[in-house]
């Protein structure tokens, strides 16, 4: 494998479509030197901005010589990008990678073959990956999300999947490896953390489609106490996560009274009964309508509780919070200087290693995926970071998650806890008491790679800053991820998915004027991908330990880069206001016994569907007189593909089974989760056994301590002194 003087890792994009575009750039901002094979549309818009990137475009090499010069340029790279767009001859390295050596990682999608032509299109794989069934707003129906998620998902999974094989590589040799992905899986990975496709909710009533509330029946129906309300001059979004939240914010209202009903029993995450949910939430509305938005905030950080208004993107721009992040720079676009939104990592390296410990990867052994042997320690609790370290276990590692006494914090909503913790062994420790530092100690030293994300606070209380771990293990990868940072006006405190679409401007842009989040953890469970990918670029960089930080806004601002560059670029497509779609050719339209999404951006795919459909101001109704099929059968007689069914989370099981897996829950039985996203080749490769995580009994404790080093002696002193503390959570086997 030819590896750059600096050890810079060297990528070949070929293809420009969203994806890999996007994939390219993620490459960028871990450190790579990335090249590109394409035509125009591969150029640089003025929001990627990119660490290192030489392109190498169409227009400057033959059209005869294109497969030539990719040759050449495959026989200097590390990582071979093909996306569904480059040229028929490369995607054949999907299957039979380039001489040269280089690890491929493909990106596909089962819908972009169907293209009668024009660019492909993230609309089709998230209309059919159920992602728009799972988003909200002011109208019956699916809906529309602003940015292409499924693409910036499909880009993580195929980095990740590179880098994994990248590693194997380095450390254990072998012959050819290729990962692939697909547009459909990446729409997947930006809905995966509810694992709301599984269980019906039970007892949760459907508001009328006619009603306010629609576009809060979420917040409403199940999760009161985290959503978005209207105060005297704007909108916040007001949080509470915790039980002892529950009882703070529900005191500083004027309503503790509610606290004593049967349904709020241990305040939990989730209200089952859509009564008292309503009176929570009206409760907290009446109270923040009554104050202006900086008055909400400053009270609930006062007593912890998670608050934050919600910006639009220019607000967040301007923002204190913004600069104190160091988010933004100024770049030249032409005769106009922008600014734009970059730094979405914090990385720091130890001195190299002087000590006789393994190297960065050394416990890598052969196996079905590439990470077997891996040493994870997950010491993180709620979704995003243990979703990192569960995305490093479904490549092979060895996980082992450390909880706290009474468990971690989210265990109790069953399959979205599930979902994030699956292939981990898991073990509590009461990390403040008696020898609980000393295990932590053992652990750390045992450990590859570390996975945190509390806050500095809490850090420096339990012991286990980056640069007290790094200074056990030399070695040590460590990946941190905040919630909004830690600095400015909102960092340093705990946050949530939906705190950091509000903040940033997501939730504003996504709602059309009035704040509606994304759907399905769709920043904690991307945020994971982007932790994952950084753990293993840092590891593959290792002279020493490292520490990386990342964490929710990092995402969050990756994710909606186009919006957020001031003044904006010209041209940038928006979403109609009922979020149905981007005019008549791209949209989402109900048929009379469903939707279909459509997704024709050349002129001659639009003359053909005026052709079969009828004019644009026709087209409603034409579709709504038809079923689906009649619709997709149409379309199809008239040579159009790019069109597909909007489907349900359930209905995309039946449709892509191979996306998904089956698990046996020791408290919920059997359940359907999405699978690991990625396929690999190369020798010796396999499905990988899923197993839940389990509770952390003392039979797990004695497993994962015994397989760190640990005596049968020092174990049963452990148990006998409580710093094991095994626990048992009442899991509820629902969705959010």
């Amino acid at each position: 494998m030819t590896r750059g003087a600096d050890d810079t890792i060297r990528v070949l994009q070929l293809g420009g479509d969203a994806a890999t575009r996007v994939a390219g750039q993620i490459f960028g901002y871990l450190g790579a030197r990335v090249t590109v094979l394409d035509g125009p549309a591969a150029s640089v818009s003025p929001h990627w901005t990119l660490r290192e990137r030489s392109l190498v475009t169409t227009p400057d090499v033959a059209p005869d010589a294109v497969v030539a010069e990719a040759r050449r340029l495959a026989s200097g790279a590390d990582v071979v990008l093909v996306g569904p767009t480059a040229p028929a001859e490369l995607l054949a390295w999907r299957d039979e990678p380039p001489p040269g050596g280089a690890v491929v990682t493909a990106i596909t999608s089962e819908l972009q073959t169907e293209f009668t032509g024009g660019p492909r299109d993230s609309m089709l794989a998230e209309a059919a990956s159920g992602l728009y069934w799972s988003q909200f707003g002011s109208r019956p129906g699916p809906h529309c999300t602003t940015e292409p998620v499924g693409a910036y998902g499909a880009a993580l999974i195929a980095v990740t999947g590179a880098l994994a094989g990248l590693l194997r590589r380095r450390v254990l040799g072998g012959g050819p490896f290729i990962s692939r992905t697909s547009y459909e899986a990446g729409a997947l990975a930006c809905e995966a953390v509810s694992g709301a496709f599984t269980t019906p909710v039970a007892g949760a009533r459907e508001p009328a489609p006619d009603t306010p509330r629609y576009r809060d029946r979420l917040s409403i129906a199940l999760t009161p106490a985290i959503r978005f309300h209207r105060a005297g001059d704007g909108w916040v979004l007001v949080g509470a996560l915790f039980p002892s939240h529950w009882s703070r914010l529900l005191d500083l209202v004027g309503r503790a009274d509610l606290l004593a009903h049967p349904a709020l029993v241990d305040a939990p995450l989730v209200v089952l009964d859509q009564e008292v949910g309503e009176e929570v939430a009206r409760s907290i509305g009446a109270w923040v309508a009554a104050r202006p938005v900086d008055e909400v905030v400053s009270a609930c950080a006062r007593i912890g509780i998670i608050a934050t208004p919600a910006l639009t993107y220019r607000e967040f721009l301007d923002s204190e919070h913004c600069a104190a992040q160091g988010m933004t720079e100024r770049r030249v676009d032409g005769d106009v200087e922008r600014t734009v939104v970059t730094g979405f990592l914090n990385r720091t390296t130890a001195e190299p290693s002087t000590s006789d410990g393994p190297a960065a990867g050394a416990h890598l052994r052969d196996g079905p995926r590439p990470l077997c042997g891996l040493r994870v320690l997950d010491l993180a609790s709620s979704v995003a970071a243990p979703t990192c370290a569960r995305i490093l276990g479904d490549l092979g590692a060895d996980v082992v998650k450390v909880e706290p006494p009474g468990g971690d914090s989210v265990r109790s909503i069953g399959l979205g806890f599930s979902l994030a913790n699956r292939n981990k062994s898991a073990v509590s420790v009461d990390l403040r008491a008696g020898d609980g530092p000393a295990v932590l100690e053992r652990l750390v030293r045992w450990a590859d790679v570390c996975v945190l994300n509390q806050t500095p606070r809490v850090l420096a209380a339990l012991g286990i800053e980056p640069g007290q771990l790094l200074a056990l293990n030399p070695g040590l990868t460590v990946v941190r991820m905040s919630g909004l940072g830690d600095t400015g006006p909102f960092g340093g405190n705990v946050a949530i998915d939906a705190a950091a679409q509000s903040l940033i401007g997501a939730s504003m842009a996504q709602g059309g004027g009035e704040p509606v989040g994304y759907v399905g953890g769709v920043l904690d469970s991307a945020s994971g991908w982007f932790g994952a990918a950084a753990a293993l670029s840092a590891l593959l960089g290792a002279r020493g330990g490292s520490a990386t930080e990342l964490g929710l806004l990092s995402f969050a601002g990756l994710l909606n880069a186009r919006g957020l560059v001031s003044p904006p670029i010209p041209g940038e497509p928006a979403l109609d206001a009922d979020r149905s779609g981007y005019g008549p050719f791209r949209g989402l339209y109900p048929a009379r016994d469903g939707w279909v999404c459509l997704a024709v951006r050349d002129g001659e795919g639009q003359a053909r569907v005026r052709s079969a459909l009828g004019p644009e101001t026709a087209l409603p109704e034409s579709i709504a007189a038809r079923t689906v099929a009649e619709v997709l059968a149409t379309l199809s007689d008239a040579g159009v593909g790019a069109v597909t069914e909007v489907r349900r989370l359930p209905d995309t099981v039946a449709w892509r089974p191979d996306l998904f897996v089956e698990i046996d829950e020791p408290a919920m039985g059997r359940v359907t989760q999405i699978g690991g996203l990625v396929e690999f080749s190369f020798d010796g490769a396999g499905p990988l056994p899923l197993r839940p995580v389990g509770n952390p009994d003392e039979t797990s404790a004695r497993d994962v301590l015994e397989r760190i080093g640990f005596a049968r002696g020092e174990i049963d002193r452990l148990v006998a002194s409580g710093v094991l503390a095994p626990i048992t959570v009442r899991t509820r086997a629902i969705t959010v």
